[in-house]
């Protein structure tokens, strides 16, 4: 027997045939190893929590986005999606159009509606498989946004948007929707809304609500029709690497472009920053408390071995 447990043994044993002590021992180490398993878990769930929640993020986002700040700039986004490919650290780039819609599903025709604001995604679906794992979600898997062979016979450009808000609106595979924006400019001093029908190609489900019951995604050159350019995001999504080096690529990327006010950048750590944050000081009181814990059973412990010796 080691020499080490043989002495932690001998006074950790009652003496004198004295049960009292030994349950006293008995309850200060167990108390002590409640607390430091208790630490451990708790913290290994968080971590894990984290890392869930990152990686989700991720695959949904890209890690870097470049994004157009004139009308100008994004004419030449082709030329620019050509540099950044070719910038250290990037593994692949895909072209976006976002903007913020109303979209609302007649759930008895003519009579009553339910609608819902959402984040409108234009991407080329082919490429936006090589930055985010969104597409490869697709429920059923679809090769592009184009709609034939329904009953009605009507021609419609097709969308895909989150479980959550189909669930929300009570829309199936097939059906009609419409999306409704306001343009950027006024026509006779009013602001005239911009309506389009949509018909729903499939759903996508990332695990993350925010993402499943506000997202919708068409095909970048609707977008692109759909948004004016002082009503959406456009740019490029960047996928890199590795993605804790995001923001060297940022830098990298901002130095080759030499941008001058005609593209913004950000990244996937700068974008969540508060969400993490937040996470990290939720870590560090709950490491505290339990430590606390750990204190208390650790003094039982010291205040019982005391006593056993003396």
């Amino acid at each position: 027997m080691h020499y080490s447990l043989a002495i932690a043994l001998r006074y950790l044993k009652a003496r004198r045939r004295s049960g009292f002590v030994s349950r006293v021992t008995m309850i200060a180490v167990g108390g002590t190893l409640v607390g430091v398993a208790v630490l451990i878990i708790v913290l290994s769930l968080m971590n894990g929590f984290e890392s869930e929640l990152r990686s989700r993020i991720i695959e949904f986002n890209t890690h870097v986005i470049v994004f157009a700040s004139l009308p100008g700039s994004w004419d030449g986004i082709d030329s620019v999606t050509a540099i950044v490919e070719d910038v250290e650290g990037v593994d692949a780039v895909s072209p976006f159009v976002r903007g913020e819609a109303l979209l609302f599903y007649e759930l008895i025709p003519g009579m009553r509606v339910k609608t819902k604001g959402v984040i409108v995604k234009g991407v080329d679906i082919e490429a936006e498989r090589n930055v985010s794992a969104v597409v490869d979600s697709f429920v059923p898997p679809i090769r592009s946004f184009e709609s034939t062979g329904f009953e009605d016979g009507r021609d419609l450009p097709g969308i895909v948007i989150g479980q959550d808000l189909g669930d929300d609106l009570k829309v199936y595979l097939g059906e009609v929707i419409t999306l409704v924006s306001a343009p950027a400019e006024m026509r006779m001093g009013e602001i005239q809304p911009r309506t389009r029908d949509f018909r729903v190609l499939g759903f996508f489900k990332t695990g993350v609500f925010e993402f499943d019951s506000r997202f919708a995604y068409i095909d970048i050159v609707q977008a692109e029709d759909f948004f004016d350019f002082e009503a959406s995001t456009r740019g490029i999504g960047v996928r890199t690497s590795d993605i804790w080096e995001a923001v060297e690529t940022e830098k990298r990327i901002d130095n080759r472009l030499e941008r001058s006010g005609a593209y913004g950048m950000n990244n996937w750590i700068r974008m969540n920053r508060n969400l993490f944050s937040y996470i990290k000081v939720e870590k560090i009181l709950m490491f505290l408390l339990l430590t606390l814990i750990i204190l208390i059973a650790a003094f039982n412990l010291v205040g019982m071995l005391t006593m056993v010796i003396m």
